[in-house]
């Protein structure tokens, strides 16, 4: 396995150090100064200098919690794409407070279909792309539904992470929730030396959930290159693909009170929603609708990506919290995504 990358300090090979790393450029400035004084530098001069130097520690700061990161033996991986940007800001909210580098697997939207449209508007919004540590762009791929494109996210990702040492990955997709993410490391326990520990698990049909689950990369790694080499044989899905793959290679799959491949709902028994709080807020959405449910929380929903007419519908309800508002989101027609 790669080793996890180790940022040193510029003049020692001690882990770099935004404190150390600042108080060596503080020493220096500060002889310098005392130099430029008797020159006659003025106040404004030596306020400046010392702004900047605060300027720099600040920056440093920020950078040394990113290479902490890099140190840890696990990161995250979001794979994501346009139609899920109502919930990727809910998704990171949580997915920020594991404190692991996250890698967001976007489905690259530069496609020469779509020349007429500002490609940079099919991307999340800047405040949400910061969230990220690191963002993986598929390359552009033509291929109907939704198990191709995945692939693609997850085998670039996946490849990322392995390139930078972790030896785990925890994949979330973007439109999942963790409402207790302080319990992650009740997860990562009960997965004891198992090589994957998925949302979903069922060994008769050798299907394999594969929107949440904690797995070892360099499995992972084989099963996402496999996957794209027999891209065009008649396998399966990618549950199929995956399930099929761990249960062949003799992989110890640990799976405790899995939720159903169909977890469109809160699954009470699910360990995953017991410990997490896992939810699909995407499929969700639609099910509250169809079943004439209350919706989805609004703390949940990124209110920029109303779809549809629901920004008259939905929005109105939560901002008035009137009923007929509700009906009409209810009475919405189906439709895909």
């Amino acid at each position: 396995m790669i080793p996890n990358i180790v940022v040193e300090e510029k003049e020692s090979d001690q882990p770099f150090s935004a404190c150390g790393e600042y108080n060596r450029r503080l020493n220096r400035m500060e002889d310098n100064i005392a130099k430029a004084v008797k020159k006659g530098a003025t106040d404004f001069q030596v306020n400046r200098w010392y702004g900047e130097a605060r300027h720099v520690f600040t920056n440093d700061q920020r950078d040394e919690k990113t290479y902490n990161k890099l140190t840890k033996d696990l990161c995250v991986i979001v794979p994501s794409h346009r139609h899920q940007r109502p919930w990727i800001r809910a998704c990171m909210q949580g997915v920020s407070k594991l404190g692991f580098f996250s890698i967001l697997a976007y489905d690259n939207p530069y496609k020469p279909s779509m020349m007429k449209m500002n490609p940079a508007t099919l991307l999340p919004p800047n405040d949400v792309m910061t969230l990220f540590d690191h963002i993986s762009l598929k390359p552009k791929t033509f291929h109907s539904g939704v198990t191709i494109p995945h692939l693609w996210n997850m085998l670039f990702a996946v490849n990322q992470a392995y390139v930078l040492g972790f030896d785990y990955i925890f994949c979330i997709n973007g439109d999942f929730i963790m409402e207790k993410p302080g319990n992650f490391p009740k997860i990562r326990e009960l997965m004891g030396d198992a090589d994957i520990f998925p949302i979903m698990w069922n060994p008769n049909r050798s299907m394999c959930g594969t929107a949440a689950f904690i797995a070892k990369t360099e499995p992972q790694l084989l099963f996402w290159r496999d996957f794209a080499k027999n891209l065009m044989k008649p396998q399966g899905n990618a549950e199929a693909r995956m399930g099929r793959y761990y249960k062949d290679n003799g992989l110890k799959v640990f799976h405790d009170n899995p939720g159903p491949l169909a977890h469109q709902m809160p699954q009470p028994k699910s360990t995953w929603y017991k410990l997490l709080g896992l939810r699909h807020l995407h499929a969700e959405h639609k099910v509250r609708r169809w079943e004439k449910r209350d919706p989805v929380e609004e703390k949940y929903f990124d209110k920029r990506y109303f779809i549809g007419n629901e920004k008259n519908t939905l929005g109105k309800y939560w901002e008035t919290g009137k009923k007929e508002f509700l009906e009409k989101w209810w009475s919405i027609p189906r439709r895909r995504g």
